[in-house]
């Protein structure tokens, strides 16, 4: 329908943005603490351009933020694809039911209010409770597919 496919859109662009801002604050920890990634980031250009625009310097830019970034990183591409993926393929292959376009909100609000748990206030179980509740969403959309299409997987027959 119109709406899946319009919060569907929203939804995956918003998580984007978000994955792009998460990753900028790991390039200004980067540059803060003087530990390029690799050999040619040590030196170049527009390093001093860089190091400005990100504002390289002040609270959170050592290298313990600079890890729970990195893991904050991590757990949107380990969670948010997937979610991509499947109500992707719920949307294109499978009856959706109507509540996905409120399930995708609520998606993107606990992806949200984890990240920010994540990386501003440090705090379980709250950051837990927010991926756990999203994983759930994701596992609906999964097992919603598997009630619609799990038969594919039983009903092959092998000729020669």
């Amino acid at each position: 329908s119109e709406e899946y496919w319009a919060t569907y859109s929203c939804v995956i662009a918003i998580c984007l943005i978000k994955l792009t801002l998460l990753q900028l604050l790991q390039v200004r920890c980067h540059l803060a603490g003087n530990n390029p990634r690799q050999s040619e980031d040590k030196s170049f250009l527009l390093l001093g351009l860089f190091k400005i625009v990100l504002v390289a310097t002040g609270p959170g830019t050592s290298k313990e933020y600079e890890q729970r970034l990195t893991n904050c990183v991590r757990n949107c591409l380990e969670s948010e694809l997937f979610f991509g993926l499947v109500a992707f393929i719920l949307g294109n292959f499978c009856e959706a039911p109507a509540i996905c376009p409120l399930l995708f909100k609520i998606f993107l609000a606990l992806r949200v209010l984890h990240n920010i748990v994540h990386v501003v206030v440090m705090m379980q179980p709250f950051r837990g409770i927010f991926w756990l509740a999203s994983t759930g969403i994701v596992a609906f959309l999964a097992i919603t597919i598997l009630q619609q299409k799990g038969s594919a997987l039983t009903n092959t027959k092998l000729e020669l």
